[in-house]
């Protein structure tokens, strides 16, 4: 779970360590079964909240997963977790990392890039 405190201009963060899996309340954007899942949805939905939740599974899979720009979304936080037996390649930091079934990993943004934030 991630709680953001912020004050006069800062912002802190804490991710509270759940085994790797995002509270039951976080919210999870939809997957169309085959289709990108887009920086823009992304970022349209991490306007709203503090974490959102990326969950694959058979039938309900992204072949590519592109991250917004991480400036716009200081502090907030994406998490994936892959189930499908299909692997997707995840766009971010102007790399691509393949995502295989059983994957879970947390990313949060600095405001400059997106950092790995250990989750086990």
């Amino acid at each position: 779970m991630v709680q953001t405190a912020c004050n006069d201009g800062a912002c802190i963060n804490i991710v509270s360590n759940l085994g790797g899996i995002p509270s039951p309340h976080a919210f999870e954007v939809a997957l169309v079964n085959g289709k990108e899942l887009s920086a823009q949805i992304i970022s349209d939905a991490l306007k709203e909240v503090d974490l959102i939740v990326i969950r694959s599974e058979d039938g309900y899979w992204a072949s590519h997963i592109c991250f917004p720009q991480p400036s716009l979304l200081k502090w907030k936080s994406i998490f994936i977790d892959h189930r499908a037996s299909c692997s997707s390649s995840v766009h971010v930091n102007n790399s691509v990392t393949k995502v295989i079934k059983g994957t879970q990993v947390m990313y949060m943004s600095d405001g400059n890039l997106w950092k790995v934030i250990k989750t086990h």
